[in-house]
């Protein structure tokens, strides 16, 4: 978006063979902690002469929302 400016932590893992792409994202929602944590390792697991093509994992997705441990629920009378 123009006028913003969101810093996301990511890891890219490519291999010198071109092939397929992955891109793995985490932390879409501020309380979803465990597939950061497994976004995290996976990204430090990964090595790159065991695969063909490139990987990119976005480790934390929405930084904002996570930095304020905000989450959206929906009007109590939509419920």
């Amino acid at each position: 978006m123009p006028g913003t400016h969101v810093v996301r932590p990511m890891t890219r893992v490519e291999d010198a063979i071109a092939g397929p792409a992955l891109l793995l994202t985490a932390g879409v929602h501020s309380g979803e902690h465990a597939p950061i944590e497994t976004a995290i390792r996976f990204a430090s697991a990964v090595q790159p002469e065991r695969i063909n093509g490139r990987a990119l994992i976005v480790h934390l997705t929405n930084p904002p929302f996570f930095a304020e441990s905000q989450l959206w629920f929906p009007k109590a009378e939509k419920i």
